[in-house]
């Protein structure tokens, strides 16, 4: 469980989070509207390093955990 006074660190992964997420008001997700596509990431295709970075593994660990929390709270609003 995280700690309640570092929700700041986790601001971009909630943006990018919601702006991937489909809006049923508009049919649509944000980076679609805005960019006229959604952005394809590692993250979307799994990441595949050929060498190990400790630093790199764990910050893809924090990111990714981030991301599947905002889009539960996504969802479960």
């Amino acid at each position: 469980m995280r700690a309640e006074g570092d929700w700041d660190t986790h601001l971009a992964s909630a943006e990018f989070a919601i702006n991937k997420f489909l809006q049923e008001s508009i049919r649509n997700t944000p980076f679609d509207l805005n960019n006229g596509r959604d952005p394809k990431t590692s993250l979307a295709w799994g990441l595949h390093v050929p060498y190990k970075v400790p630093a790199v593994e764990e910050f893809i660990k924090n990111l990714l955990e981030s991301l599947r929390a905002a889009k539960s709270s996504l969802e479960a609003a």
